[in-house]
């Protein structure tokens, strides 16, 4: 299974980003981001399983403005 972590600039788009990928039958969670030190972010990702190359495309599609996380911020 691939799991992939989306970086969000708000605890709204995590929640408006993990509606829509929900929508589209992905499993998606939000999670509390372990490492703020880059400065990126509200402090939390979306976590998404089976992830592929279309979830960016739905998050960007939905409004979400999301960015695939660093490795660091994925790891707990």
């Amino acid at each position: 299974m691939s799991q992939k972590f989306y970086r969000v600039n708000s605890v709204t788009y995590a929640v408006k980003g993990r509606d829509a990928l929900l929508r589209n039958g992905y499993r998606a969670e939000i999670v509390k981001n372990p490492d703020l030190s880059r400065g990126g972010g509200c402090g939390y990702l979306l976590r998404v399983d089976n992830a592929d190359s279309r979830c960016l495309d739905i998050l960007r599609r939905n409004g979400v403005r999301a960015f695939a996380a660093p490795e660091g911020e994925t790891r707990r």
